[in-house]
């Protein structure tokens, strides 16, 4: 199982705080994966730690963030 599929089974699942709290630990994410986590309106963590998502989405994801 891949860190977005993780990610994603836990938003389903109504864990988002608990995903809020520890997204420092996951990498490689994918934007998918950030455009869910913005509806859940987890914004500025996604911010914070921009590190873990995928290098090559980095600016993908600052005009997403930049937008919304």
């Amino acid at each position: 199982m891949t860190h977005d599929e993780i990610v994603v089974l836990f938003l389903d699942c109504g864990a988002g705080q608990e995903i809020e709290k520890n997204l420092h630990k996951f990498s490689g994410l994918h934007f998918s994966t950030v455009k869910k986590l913005v509806m859940r309106g987890v914004a500025a963590t996604v911010w914070k730690n921009l590190s873990c998502f995928d290098p090559k989405d980095h600016q993908k994801i600052r005009s997403l963030l930049i937008d919304n």
